[in-house]
C-alpha cells in the first residue's frame, strides 16, 4: 500500500520500491482498499529486500519495529 501511494502522489519526484523480509504476495484485501481510494496495486509484487539495491536508495522507510531490527544495516555506499 506505501508504494502504491508513493507511486501516486510522488509521480516525477521519487522511484519508490517496496520489499519485506519475505516475499508473501500481495494482499488482496490491500488491493480492494487501495482500489477504493482510486489507487490500482494489483500489478504489484512482493519482493524480499535486495541489498544491493538497498546501497542505492536515499531514503528507507520501514512500517515496523521488526523489520527495522532486521534490515540490513549499515547502509553505507
Amino acid at each position: 500500500m506505501a508504494e502504491g501511494f508513493a507511486r501516486e502522489f510522488g509521480k516525477g519526484l521519487l522511484e519508490p520500491y517496496s520489499a519485506g523480509l519475505i516475499a508473501a504476495g500481495v494482499n488482496t484485501r490491500a488491493v480492494a482498499v487501495m482500489k477504493e481510494a482510486g489507487i490500482d496495486i494489483s500489478k504489484q509484487k512482493s519482493e524480499e529486500i535486495n541489498r544491493d539495491l538497498l546501497r542505492t536508495m536515499d531514503i528507507v522507510i520501514t512500517l515496523c519495529s521488526n523489520a527495522r531490527k532486521r534490515v540490513p544495516i549499515p547502509l553505507r555506499r
